[in-house]
């Protein structure tokens, strides 16, 4: 059978990744994974690493985390939350092998915020 360029896109963006990151789950679709098949990620759900590709890849590590990692991914940039440190996200990035090209901005962190208080006292 031969499938036009279109369909086979559209394929992809309905079918989906089930990763399981120590207990949290999510769910991705495959077309975000595969513009990123030269990342960890994409290696494990490659038809070389993973042979059931309806169930979940477990990856053990920080699932609050993987969450930023994701939209990375999506958006090329990202904005921290105050409770995320920079270092562990980057930490994460280099896990994964995501080379981080676009901006990482952080709101100032808890721990800053609390060396600047108790420096005002």
């Amino acid at each position: 059978f031969f499938f036009p360029k279109w369909l086979i896109f559209l394929l992809k963006m309905v079918d989906t990744v089930k990763f399981n990151v120590s207990g949290k789950h999510f769910e991705v679709s495959r077309a975000l994974i595969d513009e990123h098949s030269n990342t960890m990620l994409g290696k494990l759900v490659s038809d070389t690493w993973n042979d059931d590709p309806e169930k979940a890849v477990f990856i053990d590590r920080n699932g609050e985390i993987f969450a930023y990692v994701l939209d990375f991914l999506r958006y090329g940039s990202i904005e921290l939350p105050i409770t995320t440190q920079r270092t562990m996200f980057e930490r994460e990035l280099d896990y994964y092998g995501i080379t981080p090209v676009g901006g990482i901005s952080d709101r100032e962190s808890i721990p800053k915020m609390m060396d600047s208080l108790t420096a005002s006292l």
